[in-house]
């Protein structure tokens, strides 16, 4: 009797323990699904951005993306994933199939969203190759549901930079058979020093703290601010993305000229808009959405090399038309008193004709061959 009262007491704690484990499971799978279920009915209002840190970074350089979640609910969210695929140039820093050249998957897991908290993150991209880049979609994943959410974002990769093998001299004004290479447009917010008063002066460059000074010492003590001459360059630049019909060039061969072509430029462009040059660019390539080569006129300012920059992102390497077609709509628009460079993989007469042309209307031309060397040979 003693042994089957013992017997009756262990089980009791024991069963209710078995009980209440059942119970908890039970309550477990029901809540699951019961989860799953709301999740089907809120992840139409789950909100996901994503945005680069630059609209535009130079071939090589970092740029940072930002991916933005948000749960504007009262359910807390577990088990959260968005899901989308990356241009293989765009190198995330994750590990990479064994196909290089296709698109990327990436996952960026959210264990636990709070209600009505947005969760940010971070990721550092290294752009390694010259190119537009569009982010349109990507993938939410919640327990037995997922949704297409538009998170549109765009990056454009510019060219490398690339030194300028050569760089022309100014084109000054003609004095006779020489050429001077002092500017004569003076820069209002350039100031070198002081000088004696002279006929024809403005008044809002008198110097009255210079000229009360020299007034004891001199018989003409009234003194103006000196100003520096400023700069007044223009810059044209033609980049030809045909080849010679009789000397072909290997494909990865001309595709690296050209590139390099591209990376020069960029270099000009880089110091045109440090300086507040004039620049213009043409080109007889292609683009990803049109068949017309690059035509920008001679304009300064940083929206404007910013414009150049993204037109550049966007060529393909492929010849729409002539080299002496683009060339000759130059020359009959009378271009003149401009700085050129021309980068061609090749001449011929009659391209060599054209650029006498420009040369006769008071331009110095120079004549480039962007070789295919790296860029430290």
């Amino acid at each position: 009797m003693t042994h089957a009262g013992s017997y009756t007491e262990i089980s009791l704690p024991v069963m209710i323990a078995g009980i209440v484990f059942a119970a908890i499971i039970l309550i477990s799978v029901i809540g699951w699904f019961v989860y799953r279920e709301l999740c089907k009915s809120i992840i139409d209002r789950l909100e996901y951005r994503r945005s680069f840190s630059e609209d535009g970074v130079y071939e090589g350089d970092c740029v940072t993306l930002t991916e933005r979640i948000y749960n504007p609910t009262r359910l807390p969210l577990m088990r959260a994933y968005a899901e989308s695929y990356f241009f293989p140039q765009l190198d995330l820093g994750a590990p990479k199939g064994k196909d290089k050249s296709a698109m990327q998957r990436f996952e960026s897991r959210f264990s636990f969203i709070l209600p009505y908290m947005e969760i940010k993150r971070k990721h550092t991209v290294t752009c390694t190759k010259r190119g537009v880049y569009k982010l349109e979609t990507a993938i939410i994943h919640l327990p037995g549901t997922q949704r297409t959410i538009e998170s549109a974002s765009t990056l454009y990769v510019y060219p490398r930079i690339l030194a300028t093998p050569t760089y022309p001299n100014p084109v000054g004004v003609l004095m006779g058979e020489s050429v001077s290479k002092r500017m004569l447009i003076k820069d209002p917010f350039s100031v070198i020093g002081v000088r004696p008063y002279t006929f024809g002066d403005p008044f809002n460059q008198i110097n009255f703290k210079q000229t009360a000074k020299a007034y004891a010492q001199a018989a003409q003590p009234l003194r103006v601010n000196a100003l520096d001459y400023c700069s007044n360059r223009t810059f044209m630049i033609f980049i030809n993305f045909a080849t010679d019909p009789e000397e072909p060039i290997p494909s990865a061969q001309f595709n690296t000229m050209m590139e390099n072509a591209m990376s020069y430029t960029a270099d000009i462009i880089r110091i045109m808009s440090e300086n507040g040059y004039r620049l213009g660019l043409y080109t007889n390539s292609t683009q990803n959405n049109s068949n017309e080569g690059l035509c920008f006129p001679m304009r300064s300012g940083d929206i404007h090399a910013r414009d150049m920059l993204q037109g550049m992102s966007r060529v393909r390497i492929a010849a729409s038309y002539s080299f002496t077609t683009l060339l000759a709509r130059v020359i009959e628009s009378g271009l003149c008193d401009t700085e050129i460079f021309v980068f061609s993989a090749y001449t011929d007469p009659e391209i060599e004709a054209h650029l006498e042309a420009l040369k006769r209307n008071r331009n110095s031309v120079n004549f480039i061959v962007p070789l295919a060397e790296e860029a430290e040979k």
